[in-house]
């Protein structure tokens, strides 16, 4: 249930936001940089680049801690202010991860701030194990772990 809804919500952002911030279907960074740095209407948070023309994981209000997390194409994996986003090593390899397979069983569980959760499971082995805030694995898969 809850991938289900991961899986949904996460539609609805891209959906609701592709148009707005910061990616353009298609368009790498710097071109949507140079795009919404021309239309005022766009300025209130410019993307920032990583050198290869993708976006950099983490987008933040300029002059505020709000900050969100975005797929190197610059759709958005969370809303921006909704949460306190401190990392966004998590939702970037659920959103790899999930446009692989959506029904996969071993998403990984992302706490709110965007640090990985510290149990990992696969539901399809039964398996469980225990990983650090980055997503290091920390013990062995195994049927045994419940808890970390």
């Amino acid at each position: 249930m809850k991938g289900t809804f991961a899986a949904i919500f996460l539609a609805l952002v891209v959906s609701v936001f592709c148009w707005e911030f910061p990616g353009h279907p298609g368009t790498d960074c710097p071109t949507t940089l140079k795009i919404m740095s021309e239309d005022p209407e766009h300025r209130w948070m410019l993307p920032k680049c990583q050198d290869d023309g993708t976006f950099t994981p983490m987008q933040c209000y300029p002059g505020t801690t709000a900050c969100m997390c975005v797929a190197a194409d610059g759709s958005p994996l969370t809303l921006p202010g909704f949460v306190n986003v401190t990392a966004c090593d998590c939702f970037t390899e659920y959103y790899k991860m999930w446009l692989k397979d959506e029904h996969s069983p071993v998403l990984p569980r992302c706490a709110d701030d965007g640090t990985f959760k510290p149990l990992q499971c696969n539901k399809a082995e039964g398996v469980c194990w225990c990983v650090d805030k980055t997503g290091r694995v920390l013990t062995k898969p195994s049927k045994d772990t419940k808890s970390c």
